[in-house]
């Protein structure tokens, strides 16, 4: 896991928690993280993406953060913290444009 991503997922987790009172866990913003890295560090194979792309798609996906953290928010409003389980249902359901943008050949 890249910790520049680490931090910036901390920053925007602590952001919505502060506009909310909403917190996301400790858990789910590694595992963000971590999917956020892996962009970087461990591409699927299949992606075609000129040098530096792969920096921009992980700089869409943290710019994006807010608006899945509120779409999770509008769907299921909640009183404890958003679990890494939730974060990935709420995917599941959202796999058209949430999980991956990058398309694939």
């Amino acid at each position: 896991m890249l910790a520049h991503i680490l931090a910036e997922v901390n920053q925007i987790s602590d952001d919505f928690q502060q506009t909310t009172q909403v917190q996301i866990s400790k858990n789910t913003r590694g595992l963000i993280a971590e999917t956020i890295s892996s962009i970087i560090q461990d591409p699927h194979p299949a992606w075609q993406l000129p040098a530096g792309r792969n920096e921009q798609y992980a700089r869409a996906y943290l710019q994006a953060l807010p608006l899945f953290f509120y779409g999770m928010l509008k769907e299921d409003p909640m009183n404890g913290p958003i679990s890494a389980f939730q974060f990935l249902h709420w995917l599941s359901n959202n796999l058209n444009f949430s999980l991956c943008i990058i398309k694939k050949p």
